[in-house]
């Protein structure tokens, strides 16, 4: 079984990559409640999202290549 990867360490990988990401993040709510949160890299988010994503843990990374998407990522997150 491989360990788990944080998703700001996979970023550190490759610090210059300018691709493009859609964000699917399974989020975790101080009250215990489950929800689902979908975004892009290209959308804005609160420092506390960004603080949030660097801190998930990696569920699935696939580079996309087809029509609809040219060399983008689809990130799938969780947090514990």
């Amino acid at each position: 079984m491989a360990r788990r990867m944080r998703f700001g360490t996979w970023c550190k990988k490759d610090p210059y990559d300018k691709r493009k990401i859609i964000y699917t993040f399974h989020m975790k709510e101080a009250d215990g409640e489950k929800h689902d949160s979908f975004f892009t890299s290209e959308d804005i988010v609160s420092c506390n999202m960004i603080s949030r994503i660097r801190e998930a843990w990696v569920k699935k990374i696939e580079l996309l290549n087809n029509e609809f998407e040219q060399d983008a990522w689809s990130v799938e997150l969780y947090e514990d």
